[in-house]
């Protein structure tokens, strides 16, 4: 009976776990180009 209850939140997890990192890597290349027009633009 637990393990029942245990795999729908584990998949849960897992699926807000990759959502999660890829919003973090979406944000990092939108920080990243960013950065580098604002560097680009200095120099």
């Amino acid at each position: 009976m637990e393990s029942n209850f245990e795999l729908p939140i584990n998949e849960v997890t897992v699926l807000l776990g990759l959502g999660a990192v890829g919003i973090i890597t979406v944000i990092s290349l939108f920080l990243y180009l960013v950065v580098d027009a604002v560097f680009g633009k200095e120099n």
